[in-house]
């Protein structure tokens, strides 16, 4: 059972239901597999708690912010 761990800034439920669907049929016909086999996880990190390049995301010129709902 393939198991898949998505490391993101939060999102809508709506997005992340969209996400979870298109990994899901992804995985499902690369490796012939039923989507009841797959399970997926969303670590949601909101944007002043992680950074690139010594910057917080939320600090960051030009990032896209994302509410949580």
């Amino acid at each position: 059972m393939p198991t898949v761990m998505i490391y993101q800034s939060p999102r809508t439920p709506e997005m992340r239901a969209a996400a979870m669907a298109a990994v899901t049929d992804a995985l499902a016909g690369a490796y012939g597999l039923r989507p009841e086999q797959i399970h997926v996880y969303f670590h949601e990190v909101p944007d002043d708690r992680w950074g690139r390049g010594g910057v917080l995301a939320c600090d960051r010129p030009g990032e896209p912010a994302h509410e949580n709902s």
